[in-house]
């Protein structure tokens, strides 16, 4: 049935946005620390 592929498409989507979102904060976290411990 199309729909529920087009359904299981943005929830998988909506999925990797969330993940995504949240692994980039962590990262983006981790990064900026570094930095900052590396300019001093």
């Amino acid at each position: 049935r199309p729909v529920e592929r087009l359904v299981g498409r943005a929830v998988d989507r909506s999925i990797g946005c969330l993940v995504g979102l949240s692994v980039g904060r962590s990262v983006g976290r981790s990064v900026g620390r570094s930095v900052g411990l590396w300019l001093g």
